[in-house]
C-alpha cells in the first residue's frame, strides 16, 4: 500500500505542519486527505470561470484555499491563493492566467490521493 503521506512530502507539503493541526492523527489527515479530491468547490470554480462569475469563482476559491491551507498542501494552496487572490480583487482575467497551473497541481494532487 503506498504511503500518501510520504508521496505528499515528496511533492513539497508540508507534513508536519498539517499533523500538527490534526493533533498527530495519521488517519484522520488520510481520510481528509482523500475526502478533498471530491471537494464540490473545485468544479464549482471552473464553472463559475468559465461563466466569468467573479462573485461565485471567489466563493469556491476561498473555500479550497482555507482547507488546502489546513491541509499543508504546498503547490497546490500557492495556486489556489494565486487564483482566490485575483478574484478577491476584482481581476478575472488573472484568475483566468493562474487557473491552468491550479488544475496541473490539483491532477498532482488526485494521483497522490487516488494512485
Amino acid at each position: 500500500m503506498k504511503d500518501i503521506i510520504k508521496e505528499l512530502a515528496i511533492w513539497g507539503c508540508d507534513i508536519n505542519s498539517a499533523l500538527e493541526r490534526f493533533g498527530g492523527d495519521k488517519e484522520l489527515y488520510k481520510e481528509c486527505l482523500k475526502i478533498f479530491v471530491d471537494d464540490n468547490n473545485f468544479p464549482d470554480l471552473e464553472k463559475a470561470l468559465d461563466k466569468k462569475n467573479v462573485e461565485a469563482a471567489f466563493s469556491s476559491a476561498h473555500a479550497l484555499k482555507g482547507v488546502a491551507g489546513n491541509l499543508s498542501l504546498g503547490e497546490l494552496y500557492d495556486s489556489i491563493c494565486r487564483v482566490s487572490d485575483a478574484l478577491k480583487q476584482g481581476d478575472l482575467e488573472r484568475a483566468l492566467v493562474e487557473y491552468p497551473d491550479m488544475k496541473k497541481a490539483k491532477i498532482t494532487y488526485d494521483k497522490i490521493i487516488k494512485g
